[in-house]
């Protein structure tokens, strides 16, 4: 059945939202971020400070592609707003590994039971810090 839907998400203070037609811009005090949103039937307007997200005669596909680009944009605007941390939790399974970061490398000794450690290098050292997990 084919219905008109419409919903809205409301866009928080500090966070600027630029709407091109094939693209979404959100703008805050922790960075830019930009994403590709071409291809769908769901249109984008921005009414002050809420996104009005519109379907014409939608059918299942658009009902679900709209929740997806609402849900997008809603991570868009937290990521502009906070800072993103990820901690790495590295577990081994038979063999017990070793892992540290020297400077701007990371090493992994015995990786599945090999003899010669892994190292990757990092673009700056001072982006993370090691910490210990307990056991």
């Amino acid at each position: 059945m084919k219905i008109d839907l419409n919903q809205h998400l409301d866009i928080p203070d500090g966070v600027s939202v630029l709407i091109e037609p094939d693209r979404v811009t959100v703008k805050g005090p922790k960075g830019e971020l930009s994403r590709r949103m071409e291809g769908r039937q769901v249109h984008i307007a921005q009414e002050g400070k809420r996104l009005v997200f519109t379907a014409k005669k939608a059918t299942k596909r658009e009902k679900t592609a709209m929740g997806t680009i609402r849900a997008h944009i809603k991570n868009m605007m937290s990521g502009a707003l906070q800072s993103h941390v990820y901690r790495l939790k590295v577990c081994s399974g038979h063999f017990p590994m070793n892992v540290a970061v020297k400077g701007a490398e990371f090493v992994v000794k015995n990786f599945l039971g090999e003899k010669v450690p892994r190292a990757w290098g990092r673009k700056s050292p001072a982006c993370s810090s090691c910490v210990r997990a307990s056991r």
